[in-house]
């Protein structure tokens, strides 16, 4: 039968919402036509990136939790044709081959706000399986792959979309705890770790470093070029790790929080998370920061592009941030380019002083070189 006539039964089989249309097909064919080779030098890499530019042209992600896998097959069934560039008609014969129902993300939106009103009823014996489910688990999944961000910059302004930080604590709501597959010792959690049950060709692709004892759990983007986790480094569900940063040893990145490209993330350091206690903001490092050994940044600080953070710096949404040359008192914001060491202000009663953070100067050329990444460790 024509793929028309099948789409919406076989939608309705997988517990699936809002099957692509004609239109939509015709909006992938137009924007794939014409690219090759259309997916670069791997097929598993070629089906992520597909799935991946698929949401974002046309926003939509998927709401299956086999298509990233069917995906795969189908790529490496079809490789030699998509390197030709046969393109369209790959495109097409994917879609009614697999008959991939998608979910808007305003619609996905939507339901997870109003799960989230009525989160004491979302249970795991109720919903697990359920259209819910499916639609929670395709947030994370869009997470996982970097399609969705909890925290995006838009007009040099970064924005919140509470609808995914809701959809990670949902997702605690609707999975049981299991024997994790891939973890360093015994674990038993609801979150499986990312790259669990990847083969070696997986993560050839995946593109970053994973060193001993670190650990990602799904539902965290890790950028393909230059990332490197060390050992014992951890980062948590809905967080976003961008190009050529290290997460040195010991260090974490807490649950949503966003860190920025071409960062090193100093050993012992930790950026908080906003699941507990549970937090409005996600914690946001910018691009090209330096944050020495056993920093804290948390509660929803944004640190500026090009900062550097001394050793020992604790920053949270209640901290004073000093600015030595202009005397200004801000908190919550670094500013770009900002040299950051930990301090005190005395008290106006001559009291015990308390903790700040000092800016000292804006750091310069000689500062970059000497604190520059290493990128004989990032290939």
């Amino acid at each position: 039968m024509a793929y028309q006539d099948n789409l919406a039964a076989l939608a309705a089989e997988h517990g699936l919402m809002l099957p692509l249309t004609e239109r939509d097909l015709d909006i992938f064919g137009i924007h794939f036509e014409g690219s090759s080779p259309l997916f670069g030098t791997s097929k598993n890499l070629g089906s992520r990136l597909f799935l991946q530019q698929m949401a974002k042209d046309s926003s939509f992600i998927p709401i299956h939790n086999d298509v990233r896998t069917q995906a795969e097959a189908f790529f490496a069934e079809h490789w030699e044709a998509t390197t030709r560039g046969e393109v369209h008609p790959i495109i097409n014969g994917f879609m009614e081959s697999l008959c991939v129902a998608l979910l808007r993300k305003s619609d996905m939106q939507v339901r997870i706000n109003d799960a989230w009103e009525h989160r004491d009823q979302v249970t795991y014996d109720k919903y697990a399986g359920s259209e819910l489910d499916n639609v929670i688990s395709a947030a994370v999944m869009g997470l996982d792959l970097g399609t969705l961000r909890v925290a995006e910059k838009i007009d040099g302004e970064w924005v919140t979309n509470q609808w995914l930080k809701e959809a990670c604590l949902l997702y605690f709501r609707l999975h049981q705890n299991a024997f994790v597959d891939g973890a360093p010792g015994l674990s038993w959690d609801k979150v499986p770790l990312k790259g669990a049950t990847w083969s070696e060709s997986d993560w050839e692709d995946a593109g970053f470093r994973l060193a001993p004892g670190a650990i990602v759990r799904h539902g965290a983007y890790i950028a393909p070029k230059g990332v490197v986790l060390m050992a014992n480094s951890f980062v948590n569900m809905g967080a976003y790790v961008d190009e050529y940063t290290m997460v040195d040893t010991g260090a974490r990145v807490g649950s949503c929080a966003q860190v920025g490209k071409n960062c090193h993330i100093g050993a012992g350091s930790g950026i908080g998370g906003v699941f507990e206690p549970l937090q409005a903001l996600p914690t946001i490092i910018g691009d090209d920061v330096f944050m020495g050994a056993m920093c804290e940044v948390a509660e929803g600080v944004v640190v500026g592009d090009g900062c550097v953070l001394g050793m020992g710096t604790l920053i949270t949404a209640s901290t004073k941030i000093f600015d030595r040359e202009t005397g200004n008192i801000t908190k919550g914001v670094v500013p770009p380019n900002s040299v950051v060491v930990p301090g005190s202000l005395p008290a106006p009663d001559g009291g015990p002083s308390t903790h700040c953070a000092i800016i000292i100067r804006q750091a310069d050329l000689e500062t970059r070189k000497r604190l520059g990444i290493n990128e004989l460790l990032r290939d």
